[in-house]
């Protein structure tokens, strides 16, 4: 059998029969409205705290988590822990951390960095976790409050050099250091790449402001010029893995809805294989469609079974039928039909 056979009977099985079974990337929110932080672009009203705890009565406890684990269908491979608030500020993280990596699935955390002291560190080396993003949205020590609304700067470099230190010559887990660009942080990028490589950071992340973002957050068309020879110039000078191209390409579409013209022959991938679950069980095929009246809960229900139940509505955007707040919010790079 050729190369070329077996290459198109794996995408076959993964694209056409998979997706029946379960979902291949889940994404845990598992702290929604508490953060250390207070990011003027959140999209969410945080209950601003510093230490461990503070979970609502209707988010998900330890418990709930265990059985989303306990029966997670064979097509997951991947586990993304990413904030609404801040993760880490989950009063079980470390026994939730150690679960997960127990399913041996590629596990990846997204955190601000602030609580990510050496004990966690340890933890996470331990485990062969196999990634962690910070964002810092920042590269120097004046312009972090303005994009991060705290004055943590110093403490996060302090986290993320004791956790290299410790990391040895291991491979993972993988640090990357993210930046979402606006108009307070977008000339600090030079520093950003520049502290980045001072600290053998792994890769650096960018992405825009999401498209309801804060007016005033946003670049004006002469800053948008300057960004691009930032970003262009950067580019050309750090050998950091980066993913400055694909922001480049984004910035021609701007922070504005696309043209319905644009999803023509389009179909979205991400609802293929992705499931988000917010802090209180509710999940989503895409984190585009929180609040749009198609979640399904899952404390009740198994992961299979919330996912057969988004069937229908994979099969609409598969065909290429999107709904409405896809033509509003979405700012994904969507794939042609077949």
């Amino acid at each position: 059998m050729g190369l070329g056979i077996k290459t198109k009977i794996i995408k076959t099985i993964k694209e056409e029969i998979y997706p029946h079974f379960g979902p291949e990337i889940i994404r845990i929110n598992p702290i929604g409205y508490a953060c250390t932080n207070a990011c003027p672009m959140c999209w969410r009203v945080m209950n601003k705290i510093s230490k461990k705890g503070g979970l609502k009565k209707e988010e998900m406890q330890w418990k709930n988590y265990k059985k989303i684990l306990k029966s997670l269908p064979f097509t997951v491979s991947t586990i993304e822990v990413v904030g609404g608030g801040e993760p880490l500020l989950f009063p079980k993280i470390e026994s939730l951390l150690k679960k997960i990596k127990e399913k041996k699935v590629f596990a990846s955390l997204i955190t601000n960095g602030v609580l990510l002291t050496p004990k966690i560190s340890k933890l996470l080396i331990k485990i062969k976790w196999d990634s962690i993003r910070i964002s810092i949205n920042a590269g120097s020590k004046t312009v972090y409050p303005l994009a991060n609304g705290s004055y943590y700067f110093d403490r996060i470099i302090d986290n993320v050099e004791k956790m290299i230190a410790m990391r040895k010559n291991s491979s993972v887990p993988k640090i990357g250091l993210h930046y979402v660009i606006q108009k307070p942080n977008f000339k600090d990028i030079e520093n950003f790449i520049k502290l980045s490589e001072k600290l053998k950071i792994d890769f650096i992340n960018f992405d825009n402001l999401i498209y309801d973002s804060p007016e005033e957050l946003k670049l004006n068309k002469k800053e948008t010029t300057q960004l691009e020879k930032i970003l262009k110039k950067s580019l050309k000078e750090t050998d950091i893995e980066n993913n400055i191209p694909e922001t480049l390409k984004k910035l021609k579409q701007g922070n504005i809805k696309r043209k319905k013209s644009y999803f023509k022959n389009k179909y979205c991938q991400i609802v293929q294989s992705n499931i988000d679950i917010s802090s209180e069980g509710n999940s989503v095929p895409c984190c585009m469609a929180y609040g749009e009246g198609i979640s399904k809960n899952l404390k009740e229900k198994s992961l299979t079974e919330v996912w057969k139940e988004f069937s229908p509505f994979r099969k609409k955007l598969k065909q290429g039928e999107f709904e409405k707040f896809c033509y509003e919010k979405c700012n994904y790079r969507l794939k042609d039909k077949n």
